[in-house]
């Protein structure tokens, strides 16, 4: 991130670590072998690329000890079962597996059950014989415009959103890499990630497709450049040019287009940080009676602590589009516009409530440093307090007291030191 200059994922490790950290806590971040072990043992498929080194850490006080992967808790040892999972933290009477609810067609399903609003859909299996004829009587059930998404997948990728045509459906869907996909319709309004921390929302972003702003002098080619410097300099995803092409068509536009002054240019359809739009802080929602109904059902799916629950807000409706159980925190934590949710202090207070800030923080820079050291080593490693050349200084420091104690003391008794 521009402020902080890490990547989104590893804000996400770091502002937790950190917070620990902050409050005293023993922060040790597993080696490879040690998170094979761990997943065979919770009966998990290993994936190097979701629990890789770096991503996988203990948070203790001593006592209580709770892993996690990245912003999701794996396990603690003060659970009595093995089966048992994290929710009994916090009394709950029945508990599902971690993923039970990961892929969307699962995640609907359960929604539907709870009686959560959320958007119609069809499951597309285009491994069928009767694909693509099926989509005809999907269209005639739900109608125009449509949704079109990967069963599996995150942060936007595959989607397409708005589609008005047979022609373009079935384009969309044979673009989508996945064998399933799940056809949706498209709801109207603004789309928000709302955060929730054991059931209580803590803080929202709203999500904006790409755009720009028109000064009335510059072309929108040379405003897209500009705004792509702009996010390249805060190390954010892009705007994609082809798909502004394409939204610009649309609208009668081309790159060369001159807009009036404080007029929105509208550059995509899919929202959110990752197709190179922007995320707002807005927690106007969170005052919401029915929200929070809705954040208190959702909790009871899943055994995490954190949630990200993304949906459509359009007047007194909200329509959940999807649930993330190890969600990013980078759009909470360093939002476009408006100020960052320091959620990561609300996690570690709730885990270890008697925990309090006695350090100061660390800084990305020496975070990076024992990254690299994590990957490369094959034993687990310590979030020290101090880094190397603070634990040479601070051993030097604590001799040269022992001795000047020692000399005082021998001192006092006619014994000289030399």
């Amino acid at each position: 991130m521009n402020s902080i200059n890490i990547s989104s994922s590893s804000l996400c490790v770091f502002s937790l670590a950190n917070e620990a950290y902050r409050r005293g806590l023993e922060v040790t971040f597993l080696c490879e072998k040690k998170v094979q072990e761990l997943c065979e043992k919770k009966q998990m498929k290993y994936n190097p690329k979701y629990n890789r080194v770096g991503f996988v850490f203990v948070i203790s006080d001593g006592i209580i000890n709770i892993t996690f992967s990245k912003t999701k808790v794996l396990c603690s040892n003060i659970i009595k079962s093995d089966e048992t999972w994290f929710g009994s933290l916090f009394g709950r009477k029945r508990y599902h597996s971690a993923g039970f609810y990961q892929g969307k067609k699962e995640q609907k399903r359960a929604l539907s059950n709870l009686k959560i609003d959320t958007a119609r859909y069809r499951v597309v299996d285009k491994a069928r014989k009767s694909f693509p004829n099926d989509l005809n009587s999907i269209v005639d059930v739900l109608g125009f415009p449509l949704v079109a998404k990967p069963v599996a997948g995150s942060m936007g990728k595959g989607v397409h959103v708005n589609i008005n045509t047979r022609e373009t459906l079935l384009l969309s869907i044979n673009e989508i890499k996945a064998t399933q996909c799940i056809v949706e319709e498209y709801v109207q309004g603004v789309e928000y990630r709302v955060y929730t921390v054991n059931g209580v929302p803590v803080g929202a972003v709203r999500r904006t497709p790409p755009y720009v702003i028109g000064d009335g002098e510059k072309t929108i080619n040379e405003l897209l450049i500009q705004a792509n410097n702009k996010k390249r300099r805060m190390k954010r995803p892009i705007i994609n040019i082809e798909q502004a092409i394409i939204n610009l068509t649309k609208r009668g536009l081309t790159l060369y287009s001159i807009p009036d002054k404080d007029i929105y240019i509208n550059l995509g359809d899919v929202l959110g940080r990752s197709s190179g739009g922007y995320v707002i802080r807005d927690d106007s929602i969170l005052s919401s009676t029915h929200l929070k109904q809705i954040c208190r059902k959702i909790d009871k799916l899943y055994d995490g602590i954190i949630l990200g629950i993304d949906l459509i807000n359009d007047k007194d409706r909200y329509v959940v589009i999807e649930i993330n159980d190890r969600p990013q925190l980078s759009t909470i934590l360093d939002p476009d516009y408006g100020e960052a949710c320091d959620i990561s202090r609300l996690v570690i207070k709730k885990l270890f409530p008697s925990s309090r800030r006695v350090r100061k923080r660390k800084n990305s820079g020496d975070f990076i440093r024992f990254w690299n050291l994590i990957k490369a080593s094959k034993n687990d490693l310590l979030w020290s307090p101090l880094n190397y050349q603070d634990r040479i200084l601070h051993a030097a420091n604590t001799r040269r007291k022992l001795f000047n104690y020692k000399k005082s003391i021998l001192g006092a008794i006619g014994i000289k030191v030399i």
